[in-house]
């Protein structure tokens, strides 16, 4: 038990530690205000071109309605466009704006930094093994995330 305990709190640590850093790290300059979650669907968005929040939300595992909020307060800070489809106006389509463009080269490049800093004391064969590793955890959250999706709708 102690183990598990153990393996908890180092992911735990790990990711937020990553995202408040990775966020303080933005808070400047061109990406101020911008958090590490912002970045991240930002640039999703500027890589599909056209998406909707649905689609979104599907593909990150991520809850609608929060989507729906985030990219309505970066749409009011003029991170993001979002318009109705014309062909079914229950969607919402987003586009990332001039200045998201302008500040992906920023985004990106600090996102590396912090990570490289974060791993610059591994050795080229710690890196790899580290990323086989947590691939290895993320596949089994995402199998034990739909497993309990679908428990869940057998109960109903």
């Amino acid at each position: 038990m102690e183990a598990r305990i153990e393996i908890y709190q180092a992911l735990w640590h790990s990711f937020f530690g990553l995202r408040l850093t990775i966020g303080q790290a933005l808070n400047v300059g061109v990406t101020r205000g911008l958090t590490f979650e912002d970045a991240i669907l930002l640039t999703q968005i500027a890589q599909r071109k056209g998406v909707s929040v649905r689609d979104i939300a599907q593909n990150s595992g991520r809850d609608v309605a929060s989507l729906s909020r985030q990219s309505t307060r970066l749409e009011s800070r003029g991170w993001l466009i979002k318009k109705r489809s014309a062909s079914d106006a229950r969607l919402c389509i987003m586009n990332v704006t001039q200045r998201t463009i302008d500040a992906l080269p920023t985004i990106n490049e600090t996102i590396d930094r912090v990570i490289g800093e974060c791993v610059e004391g591994l050795s080229v064969p710690e890196r790899q093994e580290l990323v086989r590793m947590l691939f290895i955890v993320n596949d089994k959250i995402a199998s034990l995330r739909l497993s309990t999706q679908d428990s869940e709708e057998n109960l109903r």
